[in-house]
């Protein structure tokens, strides 16, 4: 079985290197082909490896950070994590709903 999710790979800044966002994530396909079987896909996808290989290559270029968007098969899992030179910061989403307001109602 497993759990699917979808995947978005993006960089959230890039410095120290002269390429763009397209060429550094075309040479992280190029090096993980698994990998393009879930990111950016319509489909839902598992991708179990993903902290491990964008660890990894994050230090090829220690001064980007990368962002994985994940939304899970489960309502209300999201989460981004970012990568930076071999380390990862996980952001999962926080829910909040206003507060009732009966000048609001309609």
């Amino acid at each position: 079985m497993g759990y699917y999710s979808y995947h978005t790979l993006s960089l959230h800044e890039i410095k120290g290197t002269d390429k763009t966002e397209e060429v550094i994530i075309a040479e992280f396909l190029k090096e993980f082909p698994d990998a393009q079987y879930a990111i950016n896909e319509s489909d839902m996808a598992k991708w179990y490896d993903s902290d491990e290989q964008i660890l990894e290559f994050s230090k090829r270029y220690p001064d980007c950070v990368f962002c994985l968007f994940r939304e899970g098969e489960d309502d209300g899992d999201l989460s981004n994590t970012y990568f930076k030179n071999g380390k990862f910061q996980l952001c999962g989403a926080v829910i909040t709903y206003d507060d009732y307001d009966e000048s609001k109602l309609q």
